[in-house]
């Protein structure tokens, strides 16, 4: 059997002063020409999880391998080096670009800060991407400002292609886009991902795109996945009440089925005061005692499917969906 282009193992991230595990003992893999999606509430820890996996964040604890090779433990800078085949396309690509730059010099700089020093090679790898992306070269003389919502989204995406990376993360890829436009922009990595050969980590709070685009979702709560299960799986048969309690709320798009769903009830706890045993039992409808006892590890349900949850047998006993 193949290997994971990348997995980790283990991992742990702390973030400020007060050494927060905004990733707790994750455990996650991507297989080669996947779209893998991560998904939870803000605050899940789904954000740092992605940089971390990157190199942008340090992991205070874990094995992060890539081509089977250890890339982990290393300071940021050394990370980012040893991954550049990993490229991240940020939720604001507006804001990544100089505003005082026309686009042409933006895209210049980032293969000459990444080592392409040879002008004409870099004139060449430039217009490819363009092209691929479906723009015309004359945007390389306009400024940010002169461009639309998914202009932005392409010339990004360019951006990043030209680095030629093997594995591009997603931040929250249709955010701020008119429903035209993300059918677009989805369309257009689906193709990207096909003519380069691309595997994709998709962070995403939008549950239709990722039902969409992801071929497994891992789902994150409170720095911990929870459940992570073929995508037609997960949102037909999920086994854990965080995430039957997403889909439940989430609309709907077959009105004849429904998820059978918990209440989600209030906010997320602090990462400051988490609580004992299962970090969701304070706002589980399902939780009993030794929810507050136990720390539910990852079990396999079936095949790829795997939950942390104690009860999860008792919750799947009966048809998880039902007709109107």
């Amino acid at each position: 059997m193949s290997s994971p282009l990348l997995a980790a193992t283990g991992l742990v991230t702390q973030v400020g002063k007060a050494g927060l595990r905004a990733v707790d003992n994750v455990d996650i893999h991507l297989w080669a020409g996947e779209v893998l999606g991560i998904v939870g509430e803000s605050g899940s820890g789904k954000t740092t999880l992605a940089r971390t996996l990157l190199g942008q964040q340090q992991e205070s604890a874990g094995e992060i391998c890539l081509h089977q090779k250890r890339v982990s433990g290393v300071e940021p800078r050394r990370a980012r080096a040893a991954r550049r085949v990993i490229q991240y396309v940020h939720q604001d690509q507006a804001a990544a670009l100089d505003p005082w730059w026309r686009i042409g010099n933006t895209l210049h700089e980032t293969l000459r800060v990444s080592g392409v020093r040879n002008s004409d090679e870099r004139k060449e790898r430039i217009e490819q991407m363009l092209k691929a992306v479906g723009l015309h070269t004359g945007v390389l003389e306009r400024y940010p400002h002169e461009l639309s919502g998914g202009q932005i989204r392409r010339i990004g995406l360019a951006r990043i292609l030209s680095l030629r990376p093997e594995i591009v993360i997603l931040d929250e890829p249709t955010a701020g886009l008119d429903l035209s436009v993300q059918a677009n922009v989805l369309r257009l990595f689906k193709d990207m991902q096909a003519q380069f050969n691309l595997s994709y980590i998709m962070v995403s709070h939008d549950l239709s795109v990722v039902r969409l685009m992801c071929d497994r979702v891992a789902v994150m709560y409170l720095g911990k996945i929870v459940e992570v299960a073929p995508s037609q799986q997960l949102f037909e048969s999920p086994a854990h009440p965080y995430t039957r309690s997403m889909l439940g709320a989430a609309p709907r798009v077959d009105p004849e089925r429904q998820v059978q769903s918990s209440t989600l009830n209030g906010d997320p706890p602090s990462l400051m005061k988490t609580p004992d045993g299962c970090r969701f039992r304070t706002r589980c409808d399902h939780a009993t005692d030794a929810c507050s006892r136990h720390v539910p590890e990852l079990e396999t349900v079936s095949g790829e499917h795997s939950v942390a949850c104690l009860r999860w047998r008792d919750l799947t006993s009966f048809n998880l969906t039902r007709s109107h």
